[in-house]
């Protein structure tokens, strides 16, 4: 980049002018604009030009602080520039908050005539899709009641839908199409969860279909297989797309305590599994791996994440390694000599937030040199490893297989939550 171009965009950051930095990129013409080199002034605009003072609620940003903070709707909001062109930019941005220890991660995409365009059309699917929901659930604007039972507890549970965002040659489509479609197939797979969002994307390109339904980012394929049906309807065209949310909170009144809710409790939580998946790992005899589910109740000091860490971290793992298998959403859980009970996974407190815990140690050097060992350690202790292996001894592709219900053999003191 010439250095009067980058003067410039200095000259505009250090005067707060951050609204003019695009108008200044677009004026370079685009075979000298380097978008390594200009995506620090673009970040700036994005953060300080677009996004700042533009939500319904007062928001702030710290000095040399990459995030906006609402504190009246108690987020934190990062936007990153994941991918960026003359006329095209895709944003990764992450919401988190603290009360709830939730993070939201959306990705959200513009295509213009120019970047300034884009960008125009990147964040305003954003601010009418997802922030739009989450106004709505700062101000309880009229949410739908949903009343479910876990556990033979009973549940009360507010929902609040955004807009539906379209573009292209979208149909016009009732505000609750997508509720309707899966409320009861969402109100089966809530637990005693405090808050949790479900996301739901439909698209039809050329006539492809693709229909997603995302309950806390992890993809249900029952009901993104009911959003693909609807989307069939559709009339054929270059491209059509829609986007919701729907935010689901507890009422307070049937909310029961988790014995792992708030920073510390969290953290906590964190260093359980870790301790869980170490102590695995020196389990290398047959003698400790008998008695590992009593070690790791008496190290961890809770019977129920200990059987939890037990049997769900190597299925986790292993469902991690072949992602062509289609896995089954639900468990089937047996205490003792009783009769079965099927939960969905998302129902459980502990499920994948032990798995969130877990890659994440992996990904940060947690474990130092024994991180891939351990990880291939849960694979070889996963059931799944031993259907891979009948599998692949009898020459049958992964993508041909659907595994049923896995079944949990706990002790009479597991707690399902």
């Amino acid at each position: 980049m010439e250095p009067k171009y980058q003067e410039a965009l200095e000259s505009l950051c250090q005067k707060n002018k951050y609204q003019e930095i695009i108008d200044a990129i677009l004026d370079i013409p685009e075979e000298e604009r380097s978008y390594t080199e200009l995506t620090p002034y673009i970040q700036k605009y994005l953060l300080h030009g677009v996004l700042h003072h533009g939500f319904e609620v007062p928001d702030t940003v710290g000095d040399d602080e990459d995030c906006i903070h609402i504190p009246e709707w108690k987020v934190a909001i990062t936007p990153q520039i994941s991918q960026i062109t003359h006329t095209s930019v895709v944003l990764d941005i992450y919401l988190y908050f603290p009360v709830w220890g939730k993070e939201i991660y959306e990705c959200s995409a513009g295509m213009g005539t120019d970047l300034k365009q884009a960008f125009a059309m990147a964040v305003g699917s954003f601010l009418f899709s997802l922030m739009d929901g989450i106004g709505a659930m700062e101000s309880n604007d009229r949410p739908k009641l949903l009343h479910t039972e876990f556990a033979e507890n009973p549940h009360d549970f507010q929902v609040y839908l955004s807009n539906i965002v379209g573009m292209g040659n979208s149909p016009q489509s009732a505000p609750d199409v997508y509720w309707r479609l899966l409320k009861e197939d969402i109100r089966k797979r809530l637990g005693n969860q405090e808050f949790c969002f479900v996301k739901v994307y439909a698209a039809k390109v050329n006539g492809q279909i693709t229909g997603e339904c995302r309950i806390d980012d992890k993809k249900s394929e029952e009901l993104s297989q009911k959003v693909a049906h609807l989307v069939e309807k559709w009339e054929n065209g270059p491209f059509a797309s829609h986007k919701q949310f729907f935010l689901i909170r507890q009422e307070e009144s049937t909310y029961l305590p988790y014995p792992y809710s708030g920073p510390q409790g969290r953290e906590q939580f964190r260093n359980a599994v870790i301790q869980a998946a170490k102590l695995f790992h020196q389990a290398n005899t047959q003698e400790l791996y008998d008695s590992l589910r009593d070690r790791l109740a008496k190290a961890i000091g809770d019977a129920t994440l200990a059987q939890e860490c037990y049997l769900f971290l190597p299925e986790l793992c292993a469902q991690n390694a072949f992602p062509d298998i289609s896995f089954s959403e639900t468990l089937d859980i047996t205490l003792g000599s009783a009769p079965a009970v099927t939960c969905y996974a998302t129902q459980l407190a502990d499920y994948w937030p032990m798995w969130d815990v877990l890659i994440s140690a992996f990904q940060d050097g947690t474990f130092g040199e024994d991180g891939n060992q351990i990880y291939q350690e849960y694979i070889s202790a996963s059931s799944i490893f031993n259907v891979v292996k009948q599998m692949k001894e009898n020459g049958s592709a992964l993508s041909d297989c659907r595994l049923s219900s896995l079944l949990c053999q706990m002790e009479e003191d597991f707690q399902i939550r």
